[in-house]
C-alpha cells in the first residue's frame, strides 16, 4: 500500500474516532450511578420506618439491636425480629444507587410522593442518622423516587429499599416457634391429644423403633403412617406462627383444647398447647388466626427472652399439628 493511501486510511480512522467521541459527549447523561447514601452496615443499631401517607393510620416500625439480637418494637411489647430481613434491608439501602436528579424545587416534591406525607426511613449508627424519604415508583421498573433529608433533591434511585419499607410489621417479626436446631429427622417420638365437643379425648402417638421405622397407635394417623408422620414431624420442626400473642395484653389463658409433646434424639423435648378463646373444644369453631393460638414449652425457644405468650395460627396449621385429631 502506498504512503498516500496509508495516510488517507489513518486520517479517516481518526475522523471516525473524533466523531464518535463527540457524539458520546453530546448524548444526554441521565444516569449518575452513585450511592444514594453512605451506610456502615456493621455499625447500624436501629432502623425506623414511618409511613404517614394516611394521617388516620400512621404506620411506625422500629427495629433495633438490643446487644444480643435484633428485636421489633411493637409499642406495647418487644418481640424477636428476623435478622435476615433486617440485614437484607440495610444492604438494599446501602446498595441503592442515585440514577438521576429530578428536581430540587420543594413545591414539586409532593408530585413524586415526597411531600409532607411520605414514607421515611431513619438508619441509626455511630454517626449522624441517615434520613431518607421514599416516594412513588419510577422508571425504569424497579426504580423509585427518593430524597435524602433534610436538604436533598428528588432523585430516581434503584435497589430494593422501596420493597422493604412498604411491608407490614409482621414482615419483620421472627415467628418461628421452635429453635432452628430442631430437625424433622431428629424427632423420635410424638404424642398428641384433642378434646371433642362431647368431652372425649382423642389421642395419637408415633415413635421410631430400633430399626428406625415409625410405630403408631391411637386415632388419626390412619393409612400411610410413614407419610403422615413424616409430614407431622416436618410441620413441628418448621412451625411458624401467623402473629404473636403477647402476655398480659391479649386473651386470658383459656384451658387448652389440644396438646402435644415430642422428643429429639439428643434428649431435648418440646411441648405445644392449642387454645381457642372462649370455647371448650376444637369442634366448636372453625379455627382461624384471630381465634386460635398456641403456646410452646422447651429449651432455647426463640421467644423465651420476650413477653410472648404464644402464636396465632390458622385451621390448616392446626390440622397439620394434630393430624386426624382436628376435623
Amino acid at each position: 500500500m502506498s504512503g498516500p493511501a496509508r495516510r488517507l486510511i489513518v486520517r479517516g480512522a481518526i475522523l471516525i474516532a473524533l466523531a464518535t467521541t463527540l457524539m458520546i459527549g453530546l448524548e444526554p447523561r441521565t444516569d449518575r450511578i452513585e450511592p444514594l447514601v453512605s451506610v456502615d452496615l456493621a455499625r447500624v443499631r436501629e432502623l425506623r420506618v414511618t409511613d404517614d401517607r394516611n394521617p388516620q393510620n400512621v404506620r411506625d416500625i422500629v427495629v433495633f439491636h438490643d446487644g444480643v439480637e435484633w428485636v421489633l418494637d411493637l409499642g406495647a411489647s418487644i418481640v424477636p425480629a428476623r435478622e435476615d430481613r433486617v440485614v437484607a434491608f440495610l444492604r438494599a439501602v446501602a446498595g441503592s444507587r442515585e440514577r438521576r436528579t429530578v428536581t430540587n424545587r420543594e413545591s414539586e416534591f409532593a408530585s413524586f410522593g415526597l411531600g409532607d406525607r411520605s414514607i421515611r426511613v431513619i438508619v441509626v449508627g455511630d454517626r449522624a442518622p441517615v434520613r431518607i424519604a421514599i416516594g412513588d415508583d419510577a422508571e425504569p421498573p424497579g426504580s423509585f423516587y427518593a430524597r435524602v433529608e433534610p436538604d436533598g433533591a428528588v432523585v430516581v434511585a434503584d435497589g430494593g429499599a422501596a420493597f422493604f419499607v412498604r411491608q407490614p410489621a409482621v414482615f419483620w417479626a421472627y415467628l418461628r416457634v421452635f429453635p432452628e436446631s430442631v430437625r424433622p429427622n431428629e424427632i423420635i417420638a410424638v404424642s398428641a391429644w384433642a378434646l371433642d365437643a362431647d368431652g372425649t379425648i382423642r389421642r395419637s402417638r408415633a415413635y421410631r423403633d430400633d430399626s428406625e421405622l415409625w410405630r403408631v397407635s391411637g386415632d388419626g394417623v390412619g393409612d400411610e403412617p410413614e407419610r403422615v408422620v413424616n409430614e407431622w414431624t416436618a410441620a413441628l420442626a418448621d412451625l411458624v406462627g401467623a402473629a404473636f400473642v403477647i402476655a398480659d395484653t391479649d386473651e386470658p389463658a383459656d384451658d387448652p383444647v389440644a396438646g402435644l409433646s415430642y422428643e429429639l434424639s439428643d434428649g431435648r423435648s418440646y411441648g405445644l398447647s392449642l387454645r381457642i378463646a372462649g370455647l371448650g373444644s376444637v369442634a366448636e369453631a372453625v379455627v382461624d388466626p384471630d381465634l386460635a393460638w398456641i403456646t410452646a414449652t422447651g429449651p432455647s425457644l426463640p421467644s423465651e427472652r420476650f413477653a410472648v405468650a404464644g402464636y396465632r395460627i390458622g385451621m390448616a396449621t392446626a390440622q397439620r399439628l394434630f393430624p386426624g385429631l382436628i376435623d
